[in-house]
C-alpha cells in the first residue's frame, strides 16, 4: 500500500504539493490526473525518492519513503522519455542494468513476442524509431519483477496494437496483486 500524508513539495516560493492525502491499496490501478503544472510528475519524482518532499510523509508497504532507499528496488518505473545511452543496444542496456542491479532480472519473452521487440534488441537505441523506445521502457520497467509500477504516459508514440498489449499485461500484474500508479 502507497499512504501519502500531508505532503507538501516546494520549490523556492512556488509550493507545488500543498498537503496532499493518498492511500492506494496494492493491487490497484490508479491515475494521477489534472492539468499542465499541477503537481504530478513532482508527486512521482517525490514517490520515486528523486526529490524530497518540503513536509509530509510517504509510505511504502509500511516503510516510511527516505529512511532508507532499498524501497526503490520494488519500484518498476517507465518515464514518459527514456533517455538511453545511444550507443548500446537494447539487450546491452538491459545487461547493463542487470549488473548495476547485482540481479539477474528477467526479461519477459512472452510481452518481447507481443510487442514485437525480439528482433530489435541487437540494433543500436539511436537508430529505433520513438515508440520502439518505448516498448524497451515498458520491458525496462518490468525487468525486475516490481511489486510498484509507476508509468508515465506510457503508450505515448505507442500503436494502438502496442498499446493494447500494454493495457493488457497491466490488467495482468494487477490480477498478480501488483500496484500500478498511471500519470
Amino acid at each position: 500500500m502507497i499512504e501519502l500524508r500531508e505532503l507538501k513539495k516546494q520549490f523556492g516560493s512556488n509550493e507545488v504539493l500543498r498537503g496532499v492525502d493518498l492511500r492506494v491499496r496494492r493491487g490497484r490501478i490508479t491515475g494521477i490526473v489534472g492539468p499542465n503544472g499541477a503537481g504530478k510528475t513532482t508527486l512521482i519524482k517525490t514517490l520515486l525518492g528523486l526529490c524530497h518532499a518540503s513536509s509530509g510523509e510517504i509510505r511504502i508497504d509500511g516503510q516510511r519513503v527516505g529512511d532508507d532507499e532499498q524501497y526503490r528496488a520494488r519500484i518498476g518505473y517507465m518515464p514518459q522519455i527514456a533517455r538511453f545511452p545511444e550507443n548500446l543496444t537494447a539487450s546491452e542496456l538491459f545487461t547493463m542494468l542487470r549488473d548495476l542491479r547485482g540481479e539477474a532480472g528477467s526479461l519477459d519473452g512472452e510481452l518481447l513476442d507481443r510487442l514485437g521487440l525480439a528482433d530489435q534488441l541487437d540494433k543500436p537505441l539511436r537508430v529505433l524509431s520513438g515508440g520502439t523506445r518505448q516498448k524497451v521502457n515498458a520491458c525496462m520497467a518490468l525487468l525486475f519483477d516490481p511489486d510498484l509500477l509507476i508509468l508515465d504516459e506510457p503508450t505515448a508514440g505507442l500503436d494502438p496494437l502496442s498499446s493494447a498489449v500494454l493495457k493488457d499485461r497491466i490488467l495482468a500484474l494487477r490480477a498478480r496483486d501488483v500496484t500500478v500508479i498511471v500519470q
